[in-house]
């Protein structure tokens, strides 16, 4: 009788547990770029936001750097980086360039990614040593799970590719 008591009281601590976790997780997701009150000369672009405004001139000088890390709502910091892109060093055949409509892109393949059940995962976009943004999506396996994610999340179907559009501007760095 005390050991089914016991195992009880565990086993609701437990859920109780998960449950601060799961609802943490997205709690504590966030974006950070000029268009929801963080770095003004820095911007995700589409797929990730639609229509976004921009007026400053672009900055090709840089050299930007994107990593992608689980993101531990609880301890509030990144794991060890997934992915990292780089203009000259890539994570397959995956540089970071200027597209076609001069703003920064590289394409992100969650297939590569093991992921873990609905990990958050935090895009940094950093340059000349400083983080100009980031934002933050949860894989998911259908449609009907991305639209139940909560917050500031991005929901994106597992196993596809992620076009990672964003645009650097004079100034992004303070000077």
């Amino acid at each position: 009788m005390k050991k089914r008591r016991v195992l009880t009281i565990l086993a609701a601590g437990l859920i109780a547990v998960l449950f601060i976790a799961l609802t943490t997780t997205i709690a504590y997701a966030v974006i950070s770029d000029g268009s929801h009150g963080g770095n003004p000369h820095f911007y995700f672009l589409s797929p990730i936001f639609k229509n976004v405004s921009y007026s400053g001139e672009p900055d090709f000088s840089l050299d930007p750097v994107v990593e992608i890390c689980p993101w531990d709502a609880i301890m509030r910091r990144c794991g060890v980086p997934i992915a990292t892109f780089t203009t000259t060093s890539d994570l397959g055949d995956e540089t970071i360039r200027i597209s076609e409509d001069g703003n920064y892109i590289v394409n992100w393949h969650t297939g590569d990614v093991i992921d873990e059940d609905h990990t958050v995962y935090r895009i940094n976009v950093y340059a000349g040593g400083a983080r100009l943004g980031f934002a933050d999506v949860m894989l998911v396996n259908n449609g009907k799970e991305a639209r139940n994610v909560d917050g500031d999340v991005i929901p994106l179907n597992d196993n596809r590719t992620l076009p990672i559009r964003f645009r650097i501007e004079e100034g992004a760095l303070g000077n």
